[in-house]
């Protein structure tokens, strides 16, 4: 509260201080539009990491006040990894709007080099008003455009492209693949267990049971998980039974596409009530 009336008090002050004859030596005003830029829906949303080409995004270029004065122009320019000294235009004299504005893979690439998991292209616009000042979307120093434009409600001054490893069964070979991890100890690391792919988000292995069948793991690409429903893997004799699988929640529930990598936690358990517990096997791509 001490803070609020400190600063009405100063600005109280300002406006007393100022006599009729100092108007002229007041800048003029110019409205600065606001700039609203947004992704489509029916575009990809993420750079697939493994395949960084196929990427192609749409997102809109717009006016966040309608009614207010209108740019000469916006340029529509892009960061890589937060970096305002990496800045690109993607394209000049957008005048129109709302413009659509696509990117693709090959554009970033272009622009800013090869395109590893993990980089973040941010793009905005740069503001030219009509008397030609400039406003820079990601300026050398400071924030674009100033503090607190975003607050408004509904307001949005740049997208974000991220890339990711999305898993993609064309881009993830199954075949032979080296045990990192069994806890169930049929295999040990070091040895190769031949993955199969069964559709675009089913692959299987087998573990060394009597009368093998194929544990087959469900992989969502929407978020690189992997599960399992309970199925049975086969035998080991009396006095067991026959013994299933079943997935677990847990963090080792992943396919790391750009590593090759896969891993799930599953329940053992017999047909003779037997509980074998929960045990992780993992494999990378030999």
């Amino acid at each position: 509260m001490k803070k609020i009336t400190a600063y009405s008090l100063l600005i109280l002050l300002t406006f007393m201080g100022c006599r009729k004859d100092d108007n002229s030596k007041l800048p003029e005003l110019e409205k600065v539009p606001l700039p609203l830029v947004v992704k489509l829906a029916n575009a990809d949303q993420l750079i697939s990491a493994a395949n960084p080409s196929s990427f192609n995004g749409k997102f809109t270029v717009d006016l966040y006040f309608h009614e207010g004065g209108l740019p000469q122009k916006f340029d529509v320019v892009a960061i890589k990894n937060g970096d305002p000294s990496t800045v690109k235009v993607i394209q000049e004299n957008v005048t129109t709007f709302p413009s659509t504005i696509t990117i693709t893979g090959d554009k970033l690439i272009s622009l800013f080099g090869s395109i590893q998991a993990g980089d973040n292209f941010d793009i905005s616009v740069d503001i030219t008003t009509l008397s030609g000042k400039k406003y820079l979307a990601f300026p050398p120093v400071g924030i674009g455009y100033g503090p607190n434009v975003n607050i408004q409600p509904g307001e949005s001054t740049f997208v974000r492209y991220s890339a990711i490893c999305v898993y993609n069964a064309t881009l993830f070979p199954t075949g032979q693949y080296t045990v990192l991890q069994d806890d169930w100890a049929d295999y040990h690391p070091g040895d190769v267990v031949t993955l199969t792919q069964i559709d675009a988000t089913h692959i299987s292995f087998e573990y060394l049971a009597n009368n093998p069948l194929p544990i087959i793991i469900t992989i969502d690409p929407a978020t690189n998980s992997t599960s399992a429903t309970k199925q049975q893997y086969g035998d080991y004799g009396p006095p067991f039974g026959d013994w299933f699988v079943q997935s677990v929640s847990s963090p080792d529930n992943v396919v790391a596409p750009c590593a090759q990598e896969i891993g799930i936690r599953l329940h053992h358990t017999s047909s003779n009530n037997f509980d074998g517990g929960e045990n992780t096997i993992r494999f990378k791509k030999k």
